[in-house]
Protein backbone atom coordinates (compact mmCIF):
# COMPACT_ATOMS: atom_id res chain seq x y z
CA UNK A 1 0.00 0.00 0.00
CA UNK A 2 3.02 2.53 0.35
CA UNK A 3 3.49 2.40 -3.33
CA UNK A 4 -0.22 3.87 -3.40
CA UNK A 5 1.16 6.73 -1.08
CA UNK A 6 -1.07 5.38 2.14
CA UNK A 7 0.20 4.54 5.25
CA UNK A 8 -1.57 1.90 6.42
CA UNK A 9 -0.77 1.90 10.23
CA UNK A 10 -2.31 5.37 10.17
CA UNK A 11 -4.84 4.19 7.98
CA UNK A 12 -5.65 1.53 9.90
CA UNK A 13 -6.14 3.35 13.20
CA UNK A 14 -8.74 6.20 11.66
CA UNK A 15 -10.62 2.90 10.65
CA UNK A 16 -10.31 1.62 14.35
CA UNK A 17 -10.84 5.16 15.62
CA UNK A 18 -14.02 5.16 13.58
CA UNK A 19 -15.20 1.85 14.29
CA UNK A 20 -15.12 2.60 18.15
CA UNK A 21 -17.03 5.93 17.39
CA UNK A 22 -19.86 3.97 15.68
CA UNK A 23 -19.77 0.57 17.48
CA UNK A 24 -19.26 1.39 20.96
CA UNK A 25 -22.40 2.87 22.08
CA UNK A 26 -24.46 0.74 19.58
CA UNK A 27 -23.30 -2.58 21.42
CA UNK A 28 -23.77 0.07 25.30
CA UNK A 29 -27.44 0.22 23.81
CA UNK A 30 -27.85 -3.53 22.66
CA UNK A 31 -26.17 -4.79 26.31
CA UNK A 32 -28.24 -2.84 28.32
CA UNK A 33 -31.86 -4.50 29.51
CA UNK A 34 -34.84 -2.96 28.40
CA UNK A 35 -36.40 -0.89 30.78
CA UNK A 36 -39.67 -2.03 31.60
CA UNK A 37 -39.68 0.30 34.16
CA UNK A 38 -40.26 3.06 31.84
CA UNK A 39 -42.34 1.66 29.73
CA UNK A 40 -45.05 0.84 32.70
CA UNK A 41 -44.49 4.64 33.34
CA UNK A 42 -44.87 6.00 29.69
CA UNK A 43 -47.12 3.27 27.78
CA UNK A 44 -46.97 3.28 24.27
CA UNK A 45 -50.27 4.80 23.54
CA UNK A 46 -48.95 8.09 25.67
CA UNK A 47 -45.58 8.24 24.55
CA UNK A 48 -44.07 11.25 21.52
CA UNK A 49 -42.62 8.18 19.63
CA UNK A 50 -45.64 6.13 19.20
CA UNK A 51 -47.73 9.39 18.51
CA UNK A 52 -45.21 9.59 15.73
CA UNK A 53 -45.64 6.19 14.84
CA UNK A 54 -49.28 6.11 14.77
CA UNK A 55 -49.30 9.44 13.15
CA UNK A 56 -46.89 7.78 10.12
CA UNK A 57 -49.61 4.96 10.38
CA UNK A 58 -51.70 7.12 8.84
CA UNK A 59 -49.41 9.16 6.37
CA UNK A 60 -49.00 5.69 5.40
CA UNK A 61 -52.68 4.23 4.94
CA UNK A 62 -53.56 8.39 2.91
CA UNK A 63 -50.21 7.84 1.01
CA UNK A 64 -51.65 4.18 -0.42
CA UNK A 65 -55.31 5.89 -0.99
CA UNK A 66 -53.44 8.60 -2.67
CA UNK A 67 -52.19 5.63 -5.14
CA UNK A 68 -55.02 4.23 -5.70
CA UNK A 69 -56.84 7.06 -6.85
CA UNK A 70 -53.91 7.96 -9.26
CA UNK A 71 -53.82 4.57 -10.50
CA UNK A 72 -57.89 5.38 -10.95
CA UNK A 73 -57.08 7.91 -13.07
CA UNK A 74 -54.54 6.82 -15.63
CA UNK A 75 -56.18 3.77 -16.08
CA UNK A 76 -59.78 5.54 -16.96
CA UNK A 77 -56.90 7.92 -18.79
CA UNK A 78 -55.52 4.84 -20.81
CA UNK A 79 -59.03 3.56 -21.12
CA UNK A 80 -60.61 6.85 -23.01
CA UNK A 81 -57.45 6.82 -25.22
CA UNK A 82 -58.09 4.10 -26.68
CA UNK A 83 -61.43 3.88 -26.80
CA UNK A 84 -60.92 6.94 -28.96
CA UNK A 85 -58.70 5.47 -31.00
CA UNK A 86 -60.53 2.52 -32.00
CA UNK A 87 -63.37 4.96 -32.94
CA UNK A 88 -60.72 7.39 -34.98
CA UNK A 89 -59.49 4.04 -36.79
CA UNK A 90 -62.93 2.80 -37.22
CA UNK A 91 -63.83 6.28 -38.76
CA UNK A 92 -61.11 6.22 -41.41
CA UNK A 93 -62.25 2.52 -42.09
CA UNK A 94 -65.12 3.49 -42.64
CA UNK A 95 -64.66 6.88 -44.63
CA UNK A 96 -62.50 4.91 -46.81
CA UNK A 97 -64.65 2.32 -47.90
CA UNK A 98 -67.24 4.54 -48.66
CA UNK A 99 -65.57 6.34 -51.10
CA UNK A 100 -64.24 3.51 -52.86
CA UNK A 101 -67.48 0.94 -52.70
CA UNK A 102 -70.33 2.69 -51.78
CA UNK A 103 -72.70 -0.58 -51.16
CA UNK A 104 -70.43 -2.74 -48.98
CA UNK A 105 -69.72 0.51 -46.85
CA UNK A 106 -73.74 0.53 -45.45
CA UNK A 107 -72.22 -3.11 -44.47
CA UNK A 108 -69.05 -2.69 -43.15
CA UNK A 109 -70.39 0.42 -41.26
CA UNK A 110 -72.69 -1.83 -39.53
CA UNK A 111 -70.65 -4.13 -38.61
CA UNK A 112 -67.54 -1.74 -37.58
CA UNK A 113 -69.85 -0.18 -35.35
CA UNK A 114 -71.44 -3.08 -33.40
CA UNK A 115 -67.25 -3.86 -33.16
CA UNK A 116 -66.39 -0.21 -31.52
CA UNK A 117 -69.22 -0.79 -29.46
CA UNK A 118 -67.94 -3.99 -28.38
CA UNK A 119 -64.88 -3.03 -28.14
CA UNK A 120 -65.25 -0.05 -26.35
CA UNK A 121 -67.10 -2.02 -23.63
CA UNK A 122 -64.29 -4.37 -23.46
CA UNK A 123 -61.42 -1.79 -22.51
CA UNK A 124 -63.57 -0.20 -20.15
CA UNK A 125 -64.94 -3.45 -18.08
CA UNK A 126 -60.89 -4.30 -18.27
CA UNK A 127 -60.03 -0.47 -17.35
CA UNK A 128 -62.41 -1.56 -13.85
CA UNK A 129 -61.05 -4.91 -13.03
CA UNK A 130 -57.86 -3.29 -13.35
CA UNK A 131 -58.92 -0.48 -10.92
CA UNK A 132 -60.51 -2.80 -8.83
CA UNK A 133 -57.63 -5.07 -8.71
CA UNK A 134 -55.51 -2.04 -7.89
CA UNK A 135 -57.74 -0.77 -5.08
CA UNK A 136 -57.99 -4.52 -3.47
CA UNK A 137 -54.36 -5.14 -3.13
CA UNK A 138 -53.69 -1.41 -1.89
CA UNK A 139 -56.13 -1.36 0.96
CA UNK A 140 -54.98 -5.01 1.96
CA UNK A 141 -51.82 -4.16 2.27
CA UNK A 142 -53.00 -0.89 4.70
CA UNK A 143 -54.84 -3.33 6.52
CA UNK A 144 -52.47 -5.63 6.86
CA UNK A 145 -49.77 -2.63 8.04
CA UNK A 146 -52.13 -1.38 10.61
CA UNK A 147 -53.03 -5.02 12.13
CA UNK A 148 -49.08 -5.19 12.47
CA UNK A 149 -48.72 -2.10 14.16
CA UNK A 150 -51.98 -2.35 16.35
CA UNK A 151 -51.03 -6.00 17.58
CA UNK A 152 -47.56 -3.91 18.83
CA UNK A 153 -49.82 -2.26 21.40
CA UNK A 154 -48.77 1.39 19.65
CA UNK A 155 -52.73 2.13 19.34
CA UNK A 156 -54.03 1.73 22.89
CA UNK A 157 -55.73 4.27 24.45
CA UNK A 158 -55.89 5.03 28.46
Amino acid sequence: MAWLGIDLAAFRSRVQCANNSIMLPLRRFASSPIPYAYLESHPPGRSVQSLLLYGSVWRVVVILIVVVVVVIVVVVVVAVVVAAALVAVIVIVIVVLEILVVEVAVVVAEVTVAVVIILIVIVVVAAVVEVVAAAAVVLEVAVVFVKCVSNAGLFREY
